[in-house]
């Protein structure tokens, strides 16, 4: 089942009208490459480019969205990976770069026993991500600050999560936030991209260490071992911390690299913490 019946009944998938030249986005197609480029080559990542114009800035935003939903939708629900869903299923990878970046990937899939609303997921994904940078400080001990810059139509979130491990490492994340949940409520799904260039928010990294996303998470209903149908998520993300131009010690900079894919296990902590909270 495509995303195009799944979750894009309320717009219809569109191609992308083309960007004024100073703000730019890319898609990149899916394919077999050199561990050294496999983050430009990732079917989550768009090479993404702000200006300082705010309607620029929006235009942009407004005019990837649909192919991120999309692109993101097929990639997680491939017919290859939705074999035996009622299995807590991972499957992680972890390389540094020729340039010193490094970099983890991960796909899964999550079954949540007892929860027949996809809505009810979905809707735990939203307040983690409106509330990440609280979760990161709960789950990791770091330090963490949201900093807010943008919403368009409720359709984009950009913001910034700048967190101080207990180590004094500085990390930085530019991101962008697409959230849907289709009409019927049988699919709902967020989509994370990082920004790369921002002439309104650089990044700085004589300061801080720079760390990219480009994720998804789709819940949808799948039968469990007893055939009920209830929530799944199946989640991918491609995840990259360059390489740091600040002073760091080794320690520290071998700590911050061990902990590179606990972005999506505190989600779902966080998400299942909510879902099954006591009323």
């Amino acid at each position: 089942m495509g995303f195009t019946t799944c979750a894009g009944q309320d717009l219809p998938v569109e191609v992308p009208i083309e960007a004024p030249q100073s703000d730019t986005w890319t898609q990149k197609a899916p394919g077999k490459r050199k561990c050294t480029d496999q983050q430009s080559h990732h079917p989550l990542y768009t090479h993404i480019r702000l200006s300082k114009d705010w309607s620029q800035r929006r235009h942009t935003l407004m005019a990837m969205r649909e192919k991120k939903l999309q692109t993101a939708y097929d990639f997680a629900m491939a017919p290859s990976r939705q074999d035996e869903p009622q299995k807590f299923q991972f499957s992680d990878a972890r390389f540094e770069t020729a340039q010193g970046d490094y970099c983890g990937t991960r796909l899964g899939s999550v079954q949540f026993p007892g929860i027949h609303s996809v809505q009810q997921v979905y809707d735990a994904i939203l307040f983690y991500f409106s509330n990440h940078e609280i979760s990161l400080s709960e789950r990791l001990g770091h330090i963490s600050v949201r900093d807010d810059y943008d919403v368009v139509d409720g359709s984009v979130y950009n913001y910034r999560i700048i967190s101080t491990t207990d180590r004094g490492v500085v990390t930085e994340t530019s991101t962008l936030l697409f959230p849907r949940l289709s009409s019927d409520g049988t699919c709902g799904m967020v989509v994370v991209d990082t920004i790369d260039e921002d002439e309104l928010y650089p990044y700085t990294p004589s300061e801080r260490v720079r760390k990219d996303i480009s994720a998804t998470a789709v819940v949808t209903l799948s039968p469990n071992k007893d055939g009920k149908m209830v929530a799944t998520i199946r989640q991918a993300a491609f995840l990259k911390i360059h390489r740091p131009e600040c002073a760091i010690s080794e320690i520290a900079q071998r700590e911050l690299y061990d902990g590179i894919l606990s972005w999506g296990d505190v989600m779902l902590k966080t998400v299942r913490s909510i879902v099954y909270a006591p009323h």
